[in-house]
């Protein structure tokens, strides 16, 4: 029972068919079978048998042969399916009526009704599906007005003539049907999709496009619209711009797809060319149009002229010559061309048939920059060499230079330029340089002195004797003894300095040399007060032959992780005051004072071992050294040190004694967690397993 059209009856209505050929008309009504004999072309009723139709099961068969099942808007017709009526030719299921109401109605399915010409589902209010009439494609008056149906499926291409949807259609897709002459879609805001291809002029697309909801997928194909004006043009465009699009396959696009033609009078080039930017396939047909050409600077980055130009004419420039800054290799000119693109080829056709706004750019022709090479002793020029290429070399080529600047130039040895003139980028400047072989006195400090700097008769320097030599990286003095008070401070390139005999450093000697990262002083017994305080770069010191050490001396040197002074006899007041890399102190035999503040704030030693021959620990020395676990003293000061010398080490927890301790008042002095543990006769082991346990 395959050839049955089938639909569920809900009030009672008689059935008329015609059939193409001589069939034996039958319809089931419920259980009730209802046949009669009917001739070809000649409508037969088969009247309905039942007093009662509520949800009836109604089969009309040999639905193939049939052009006609008459008008089944009285059966309130609850479900159909037409899909093997093939050869229908009409279809009535609602009706036109104002009082008519189907509230039945919730599923129809059509098939591939070949022949189908006219469907009419008027006044079902409750039918919210889908309808797929794509297999129908002889389709010409469709009729779906009153329903609730969310989308129509139509056949691509055809003879439809008539469309009449309800305005809960959220998906609307017509495509080639050129012979639609009567539609009707009373509300647009429930549409999500768009699309109209080549269906003339019975769709007004460009009035819908005004009332269709942002963001709907829009999808129109050989429309025709004409504006008035440019306002109009720009509102089609603002419009688009909300929407989204789809390809013709259906696939989502980021905007609205657009393939037709705007008829407007007069139009500017600006509105055009914002118009074709954002929608290339839309072909703007005007009468006039007034276009801008816009001659660019070198980069675009500016506007050297503005031309206007009307109905496709040629532009001409009328303003200064373009420039171009000189790059570091190269000299531009204007070369009279324009482009189309920064930095490219000359274009003839740049400034030709301009109908929509353009932007033009100067083309130039370049050559090698030259640069100018001068020689200086001082302040003096000696030698100049001109026009000397990008990359390329100059020589110095007269008498060798001599310090004039100095009263005594035999002082002097030249030893060279401050830079080679090779591979020459830029005007450049070559210093001769000069060793000073003299003595190491204050009428060096005019500061004439550059880059590295080795004396070989000096055996002292003077008070302020080498201070303030700014442009010497390196300094050696080969004899040097002793170095006074400032005697190398401030200067502020210095950043390595060799004494090999020095034995003496004065207070201040190196104040200032923020730069020095190395510094050799293998007989150095002696460092005055603040000779080397503040250092950001070293992290190492080896002074084999120190015995003293002043004031601040080594005073905040932030990268010192650790010394050896293995002869060492005292540190003075601050010496190392925040020196906060410092992991360990071991200090050697020998070693006898600890003066107030020495290690104060040194955070990260861990440390500390003070030798059997200490003879004062002042207060504060290690104050506030956060990082401190264990201190040993082999030794008992004569001069006992307060109960401020270990405050503020939070984390110290065991000092190691090598005397009754409980003779002192203050201990632990200051470290308020810390155990004092007493060293026995057998110390010396139990020294060897604590060192062994700081793995020194």
């Amino acid at each position: 029972m395959t050839d049955v059209i089938t639909v569920r009856g809900y009030a009672k209505a008689d059935i008329t068919i015609q059939p193409y050929a001589d069939v034996y008309a039958s319809v089931k009504y419920g259980s009730y079978l209802v046949q009669a004999r009917s001739a070809r072309n000649t409508q037969t009723t088969l009247p309905c048998p039942l007093d009662n139709v509520n949800d009836t099961e109604i089969y009309i068969y040999s639905a193939s042969q049939l052009a006609s099942v008459g008008d089944l808007s009285g059966l309130m017709v609850g479900y159909a399916d037409f899909s093997k009526a093939v050869k229908l030719q009409s279809l009535k299921i609602g009706d036109a009526n104002a009082s008519y109401s189907n509230g039945n109605l919730t599923e129809l399915y059509l098939g591939n009704n070949e022949l189908l010409r006219t469907i009419d589902v008027r006044n079902c209010p409750n039918l919210t599906q889908a309808v797929d009439l794509s297999g129908c494609s002889n389709i010409e008056h469709v009729y779906f007005e009153g329903t609730a149906i969310t989308g129509l499926d139509l056949p691509n291409g055809g003879i439809l003539k008539t469309l009449h949807l309800p305005g809960t259609v959220a998906n609307l897709s017509l495509l080639n049907q050129t012979g639609l002459t009567d539609f009707s879609l009373p509300s647009l805001s429930n549409l999500s999709t768009f699309r109209v291809e080549n269906c003339g002029s019975a769709i007004d697309t460009k009035t819908m496009l005004d009332s269709i909801p942002a963001g709907c997928r829009v999808r129109i194909i050989g429309f025709d619209w004409t504006v008035s004006n440019e306002t109009q043009l720009t509102a089609i465009k603002t419009k688009l711009d909300t929407m989204r699009g789809l390809n013709e396959n259906g696939g989502n696009e980021d905007t609205a797809q657009m393939l037709g033609t705007i008829h407007i009078g007069t139009v500017t080039g600006a509105t055009l060319k914002l118009l074709k930017d954002s929608y290339p396939d839309i072909t703007v047909s005007y009468t006039n149009i007034t276009s801008k050409c816009y001659f660019m600077n070198y980069d675009g980055s500016r506007i050297l002229y503005t031309a206007t130009v009307t109905n496709g004419g040629n532009a001409s420039y009328s303003g200064n010559i373009p420039t171009k800054p000189s790059s570091i290799s190269e000299v531009y000119s204007f070369g009279g061309g324009w482009s189309l693109e920064i930095d490219g080829e000359p274009d003839r056709n740049a400034l030709r048939n301009i109908v929509e706004d353009r932007y033009v750019y100067p083309v130039f022709t370049s050559t090698v920059r030259t640069y100018t090479v001068r020689f200086y002793v001082g302040t003096r020029v000696i030698q100049t060499i001109s026009n000397v290429p990008y990359g390329g070399n100059a020589y110095y080529d007269g008498a060798t230079p001599t310090n004039i600047a100095e009263s005594d130039p035999t002082d002097y040895e030249f030893t060279g330029w401050d830079r080679l003139a090779e591979n020459i980028q830029g005007d450049t400047s070559c210093y001769a340089q000069f060793k000073y072989i003299g003595t190491v006195y204050k009428h060096i400090l005019d500061g004439g002195l550059k880059g590295e700097y080795r004396n070989t008769s000096a055996t002292k320097i003077a008070t302020y004797g080498f201070a303030r030599m700014n442009a010497v990286t390196r300094a050696e003095f080969t004899e040097v003894e002793t170095v006074g008070a400032n005697g190398m401070a401030y200067c502020n390139n210095l950043q390595e300095v060799s004494l090999p005999k020095a034995t003496s450093i004065g207070s201040s000697a190196f104040a200032g040399d923020s730069k020095l990262a190395r510094i050799y002083l293998p007989e150095v017994v002696t460092i005055g007060d603040y000779a080397f305080q503040t250092n950001n770069l070293i992290t190492e010191l080896n002074f084999p032959n120190l015995e003293t050490i002043g004031q601040s001396a080594f005073g905040s040197w932030s990268k010192l992780e650790t010394f050896n002074f293995p002869n060492l006899k005292s540190i003075a007041k601050e010496a190392f005051q925040y020196c906060q890399m410092l992991t360990k102190l071991i200090l050697p035999e020998g070693f006898t004072t600890l003066r107030e503040q020495a290690f104060k704030y040194c955070v990260k030693i861990e440390y500390v071992l003070i030798p059997s021959t200490i003879d004062r620990i002042d207060s504060e020395v290690f104050r506030y050294c956060t990082g401190l676990k264990a201190v040993v003293i082999l030794g008992k000061p004569k001069s006992y040190f307060s109960n401020l010398t270990f405050n503020g080490c939070s984390n110290l927890l065991d000092v190691y004694v090598a005397w009754n301790y409980g003779e002192e008042s203050h201990a632990p002095w200051g470290a308020t967690n810390a155990a004092i543990h007493y060293l026995n006769e057998g110390w010396l082991d139990d020294l060897e397993e604590i060192m062994a346990e700081w793995e020194v």
